[in-house]
C-alpha cells in the first residue's frame, strides 16, 4: 500500500531556485531536478526495486491535467504541478492497466484479478463495473497463461458524446464495449446505489470479441498502442495491425468478430521479442526483450531499423509542439533522440534508475519539460521535473506553457526584459480574439491593457492592423488604439534631434498611414455591409480588407448595389483613380443591369462620370461615344419607350458635362464634344415630338437622313 505523500523540494539537495545540478556528457546543456512529490510505502514487507519497475511504468498525464501513478495495487492522482493529491485509491489487486477519457473527466482500470473499475475524477469516486472480464465476456481460456487485461484502449465519439471502451487482454483476446454515453455515467455516480446502476449499465452495453491470430497463442500479448485509428497488438513474435474503420458493429448484444482477415501481420525479426510499443508523428517505436530500440513501419509492419542505443529500461516519445524527440531511459542516463533523423541530441545522467511520465496529452505544450519517476529505494519513488538550467530558456518555456504571472516574477529576479513577457502575453491573447479560436472569450479592452505595457509601438501597430475578431467594431477601436499610440511617438520623436531617429519615424508615418487606411476602408464595410449586426461579417471584412477597391465596386454594379459601389467610389477615390482609366469607366457604365432605371442610377452616374472627367479629360469623347450609342439601344430593348429613357440619359449626360465645365476645377473640356452632345438630345427630343404631336413614328437613322437631306436641298 503507497498511502503517504511529502511534497516539494528534497531540501538535503535542492533550493528554492535551483534543484540538483545535472550535466550531460558534451556539456552543451545544463538541467537540473527538482523534487515534485514522493511517495511513500506503508508496509512492513521489504521488495526490490528491480521488482517494483514492472509496477511503476503504467504512468501518464491526463488532458485535466493531472498526473496519474500506478504502483502495485495503489492509484495516486496529482493535480497538474504535484502539489496535492487528488485520488488515493488502494485495490485488492495489482493494477495491469488503466487508461483516462480524452476530457479527464473518466478512468479505466484493470486489475490482475480480472476486476475492471471506473473512476469519475471530478468526484473523487470510484465504483466496480465487472467483478470478473473472463466471465462478464464469456472468454473461454485456452493457453495456460494467466489472462490479464495488458491495455485499455478508449475511443471517442464527440457528436453522440460515448465512448468505445477496448480491453486487451495477455491472451490476444480484445472486447469492445460500443457506445458508452458518457451521460448516463456521470448521471449513475450521482446516485446513492452508483455501483449497481453502473453495473448494470456495462451488463447491458453491446459488447463484442475480436478474434485474431494472436488468440491463445503460447506467448503473452504485452506491446500495444493505438496510432491513427488503428490498434497494434503484438505478443512479442508477431506484430498484428487492426484498423478501428474494419470493424463491423455487431447487431445482437454479444458477438465474436474475426478481425484476423482485415487486420496486417508481420513477423518480428529472428532473435528480436518485443516487449513495449509507441508510437511517434510517423514511426512506431518498441523495446525489444534485450534492451534495443527498434523503428517499425506502420503501414508495413517491418522492423526499419535497431537504434543504437543500448540498455534502454524504457522510453516515451514526446509530442508536444515543438519538435518530436524520443526519451530513452537507461539505467542512469536520459537520452534525447530526434525521431526524424534518430541523432542524439544530448544525454543527461542521473543518479539512480528513472522511469518516464507518459504524455498521454499530444497537444498540450505545458508537459514539455521531462517528467520522470525515480526508483531511489524499494519503500518510496519521486516524481522529477528535468529543467534547463539557463535562465533564457527557462523562460520560454515559462512562456511556452502560458504561465505569464510565473514568468514577470522570474524576470524580474535574474534581470531578464519583462518586454519578452508582455509580447509574448500579447501574442497568446490576440490568438484568443480570433473568433474561430475556441478558448476562453478576452475582450478588446483586455488585449488593450496588454498593449499599453508594450514599449515597442511597431510590435503594437502590426498586432492592431491583423487583429481579426467577431465584432467588427472591436478592430475599430484596436486601430484607433493603434493610430493614437503612434501619433504619441511621432509627437515625441519631434523633440528628438538627433539623425537616429529619422529612419524610425519614416516608418512609423507609414503606419500610421496604413491604419489609418484600415479605418476608412472598415468604416466603408459598415456602411455597405448587408447584415445589421456587425458580429455576422468578420469573414467578408477579411475578404474587403485585401481587395482591390476598384473591382469591388463592379462586382457591386454587376449586382446592381448601386448605393455600395457609389459609397465605396466616394470614400476611396483618391485610391481608385490611379487605376481608373477611361475605358474602365466605359465598362463601368456598362456593367449596369438594364433594369436599373436612368433615375435610379443618377447619383451613380454623376459620381462616377464627374470623377472620371476632372481626373481625364480626354474621356470626354468615348462618354458621349457610349451615350448615344446606350440610348440608342433601347430602342431593341423597349421600342415602345426607348425615346423617353434616351432622352433621360442624354439630359443627364449633358448636365454632368455642363456642370463639370462650369465647376471650379474647370478642366477644358473640349466644346465640339458637348456640342455633339447636346445636338444629340435636340435629335432625340424632334423625334418624340414626332410621335407625340403627329402620332409619326420614325427611326433615329431615318430622321437623320432626312435631315442631311433637307440640309442638301
Amino acid at each position: 500500500m503507497w498511502d503517504k505523500f511529502t511534497f516539494g523540494l528534497n531540501t538535503e539537495g535542492e533550493s528554492v531556485n535551483f534543484g540538483t545540478k545535472l550535466s550531460n556528457d558534451d556539456n552543451i546543456y545544463a538541467f537540473e531536478t527538482k523534487t515534485l512529490a514522493t511517495i511513500h510505502r506503508n508496509a512492513a514487507e521489504n521488495v526490490e526495486v528491480d521488482g517494483l519497475s514492472q509496477s511503476f511504468k503504467p504512468i501518464s498525464v491526463s488532458h485535466q491535467k493531472s498526473i496519474c501513478i500506478a504502483i502495485e495495487n495503489s492509484l495516486v492522482i496529482f493535480d497538474a504541478t504535484c502539489s496535492q493529491v487528488l485520488l488515493n485509491i488502494n485495490f485488492n489487486a495489482k493494477i495491469t492497466s488503466y487508461n483516462m477519457c480524452n476530457d479527464g473527466a473518466f478512468l479505466f482500470v484493470a486489475l490482475s484479478n480480472l476486476e475492471i473499475y471506473c473512476v469519475q475524477c471530478a468526484m473523487a469516486k470510484y465504483e466496480r463495473i465487472f467483478s470478473n472480464a473472463e466471465t462478464s465476456f464469456e472468454i473461454k481460456q485456452q493457453s495456460k497463461l494467466p489472462n490479464e487485461i495488458v491495455s485499455i484502449f478508449i475511443e471517442h465519439n464527440e457528436s453522440k458524446n460515448v465512448i468505445n471502451l477496448f480491453f486487451i487482454f495477455t491472451s490476444g483476446m480484445i472486447v469492445r464495449l460500443s457506445e458508452l454515453d458518457i451521460n448516463l455515467l456521470e448521471e449513475s455516480f450521482n446516485c446513492d446505489n452508483s455501483q449497481e446502476k453502473l453495473e448494470n449499465i456495462f451488463a447491458n452495453t453491446t459488447h463484442s470479441k475480436l478474434i485474431s491470430t494472436l488468440l491463445n497463442s503460447n506467448n503473452a500479448v504485452r506491446a500495444v498502442c493505438d496510432f491513427k485509428r488503428n490498434l497494434f497488438i503484438s505478443n512479442g513474435k508477431l506484430l498484428m495491425k487492426c484498423s478501428l474503420d474494419c470493424i463491423d458493429q455487431p447487431d445482437k448484444e454479444s458477438s465474436d468478430v474475426d478481425i484476423g482477415i482485415s487486420s496486417i501481420k508481420c513477423a518480428m525479426p529472428d532473435q528480436i521479442l518485443l516487449k513495449k510499443l509507441e508510437c511517434g508523428q510517423r514511426f512506431l517505436f518498441g523495446i525489444t526483450s534485450d534492451e534495443n530500440l527498434i523503428v517499425i513501419c506502420p503501414v508495413t509492419l517491418i522492423t526499419l531499423s535497431i537504434l543504437p542505443f543500448k540498455t534502454c529500461i524504457d522510453f516515451t516519445v514526446v509530442k508536444g509542439k515543438s519538435e518530436e524527440a524520443i526519451l530513452i531511459f537507461t539505467s542512469n542516463k536520459i537520452i534525447s533522440v530526434s525521431s526524424y533523423d534518430f541523432s542524439e541530441k544530448y544525454v543527461i545522467n542521473l543518479p539512480n534508475s528513472s522511469l518516464p511520465v507518459y504524455n498521454q496529452n499530444e497537444d498540450d505544450p505545458a508537459f514539455e519539460e521531462i517528467l520522470f519517476v525515480e526508483l531511489s529505494d524499494e519503500k518510496s519513488l519521486t516524481v522529477k521535473v528535468l529543467e534547463e538550467t539557463q535562465p533564457d530558456a527557462r523562460l520560454k518555456k515559462l512562456l511556452r506553457k502560458g504561465r505569464f504571472e510565473e514568468a514577470k516574477k522570474f524576470c524580474t529576479f535574474f534581470g531578464l526584459d519583462i518586454q519578452i513577457v508582455h509580447r509574448a502575453e500579447a501574442a497568446r491573447v490576440f490568438e484568443e480574439l480570433m473568433p474561430w479560436t475556441q478558448s476562453k472569450p478576452v475582450t478588446v479592452d483586455e488585449f488593450i491593457v496588454l498593449l499599453e505595457l508594450i514599449e515597442d509601438i511597431e510590435f503594437v501597430g502590426d498586432y492592431c492592423i491583423n487583429a481579426i475578431t467577431a465584432d467588427l467594431r472591436d478592430i475599430l477601436k484596436l486601430l484607433n488604439y493603434g493610430m493614437r499610440r503612434v501619433k504619441q511617438t511621432l509627437n515625441r520623436s519631434e523633440q528628438d534631434e538627433e539623425k537616429e531617429a529619422a529612419p524610425d519615424r519614416r516608418a512609423l508615418l507609414k503606419l500610421y498611414s496604413m491604419m489609418g487606411s484600415l479605418v476608412q476602408r472598415l468604416n466603408t464595410f459598415i456602411i455597405i455591409q448587408q447584415s445589421p449586426s456587425p458580429s455576422a461579417s468578420f469573414d467578408l471584412w477579411i475578404s474587403f480588407s485585401k481587395a482591390n477597391l476598384l473591382s469591388e465596386v463592379r462586382e457591386h454594379l454587376r449586382k446592381g448595389e448601386l448605393n455600395a459601389a457609389k459609397t465605396i467610389l466616394c470614400r476611396h477615390w483618391n485610391e481608385i483613380r490611379g487605376k481608373l482609366k477611361y475605358n474602365a469607366a466605359i465598362e463601368m457604365l456598362s456593367e449596369l443591369p438594364d433594369s436599373i432605371s436612368v433615375q435610379e442610377s443618377a447619383d451613380w452616374t454623376r459620381e462616377l462620370v464627374g470623377n472620371v472627367l476632372l481626373n481625364d479629360p480626354s474621356s470626354l469623347a468615348s462618354i458621349v461615344d457610349w451615350t448615344v450609342e446606350k440610348a440608342l439601344s433601347y430602342d431593341l430593348i423597349d421600342r415602345d419607350s426607348w425615346l423617353e429613357k434616351g432622352i433621360s440619359l442624354a439630359e443627364l449626360m449633358l448636365d454632368i458635362v455642363l456642370k463639370v465645365e462650369e465647376s471650379d476645377a474647370a478642366v477644358g473640356l473640349e466644346n465640339i464634344l458637348i456640342e455633339k452632345l447636346s445636338a444629340f438630345l435636340t435629335t432625340l427630343r424632334q423625334i418624340s415630338c414626332l410621335k407625340l404631336v403627329y402620332h409619326i413614328n420614325i427611326t433615329y437613322k431615318h430622321f437623320v437622313e432626312v435631315n442631311i437631306t433637307i440640309e442638301k436641298k
